[in-house]
This record gives structure tokens, sequence and C-alpha cells, in this order.
């Protein structure tokens, strides 16, 4: 709920007042403004390290890290003892999707 306070926030922020018939006025934003402001909200699961860290559990995360040479790149790590253990300064992280298995039939 509160990413959604955070978008329409930032909708009307956005916005410019307009005058309309018979001395409305209305707030005016364009379709082009709202998608970008959506789609930067949008994160597909990541939750940026500011935001949060994952509980005490140890557990596998998929991870957005910043390498040695100062490049964001994709990979995976641990969590445990309060930390990532990846040689890297971790920035987002998300749930660890469950691998594919594929179907077993019956024999």
């Amino acid at each position: 709920m509160q990413e959604l306070e955070k978008i329409l926030e930032e909708i009307t922020a956005s916005s410019v007042y307009a005058e309309v018939a018979d001395g409305y006025g209305a707030m005016c934003v364009t379709v082009g403004t709202i998608e970008r402001i959506i789609r930067k909200h949008m994160n597909d699961g990541w939750i940026s390290v500011e935001e949060r860290l994952p509980d005490n559990r140890r557990s596998n995360y998929e991870v957005t890290f910043i390498n040695e040479c100062g490049y964001e790149e994709h990979g995976f790590s641990q969590w445990y003892d309060g930390e990532f253990h990846i040689p890297a300064v971790v920035i987002a992280w998300r749930e660890h999707l469950k691998p594919y298995r594929p179907e077993r039939r019956m024999k």
C-alpha cells in the first residue's frame, strides 16, 4: 500500500492545473508521465538493500551487485549471519525462484 501512495503522490506532483469550462479546474498529467512513474516503481520483486534486508533465516537470493570494476551485475548469493556472502556490494535482492523441475512421468 505504501508503494501505491508513493506512485499517487508522484503523479499528483507531476500534474499541471488546467482551467476548464464554467470555472472548474482539472489536474492534467500525460499518459507518458504516468507510465514512466509506474514503471519506475515496478521492481519485479526486487528489494533495495536501502529499503530492507532479508530476515535472519539462511537462504539463497538473487542479487544485483556492483562488481570490483564498478559495474552492475546480477548473480546469486547466500544470506546468513546478517549479510550477503558475495565479494561485492549488493544493491538489491529478491527471493531465489524455484528451479525448473520436469514433470515426473508414471512408469
